[in-house]
């Protein structure tokens, strides 16, 4: 008796297993179907490095010298409402897969206020 209900848990835990392998290989599949479509351009090392520099030589300075997680705390509002980040406020950036991009930057009216450009 006490065998069979071990054989019945087994069965049924390998029914979920094999539905959760099943919805991983789905949502892998749509996954790399989206990958695929995406228009990937190769660039040169030299167009790379000339791109916007002075762009980022200002947004630098906004941001705490060592990378560590808790000293993200201390990265300056100003980084925030960059230029260099403006594409990514624009309502009409899409991702690769044509979804709109979620909400980044949800600002208070003071906050846009510091903007300085």
């Amino acid at each position: 008796m006490q065998g069979s209900m071990l054989l019945g848990t087994i069965e049924e835990e390998e029914k979920k297993l094999k539905a959760t392998i099943e919805e991983v290989e789905k949502q892998y599949s749509e996954i790399s179907s989206e990958m695929k479509d995406l228009d990937i351009k190769s660039k040169e090392l030299e167009e790379l490095e000339e791109r916007d520099q002075d762009a980022e030589s200002q947004i630098i300075p906004l941001f705490p010298g060592d990378s560590g997680v808790d000293q993200l705390v201390e990265i300056k509002s100003e980084a925030l409402i960059h230029p260099f980040f403006d594409e990514l406020r624009d309502p009409n950036t899409r991702l690769p897969n044509g979804r709109f991009l979620p909400p980044l930057f949800n600002f208070k009216p003071h906050g846009k206020a510091c903007r300085t450009d």
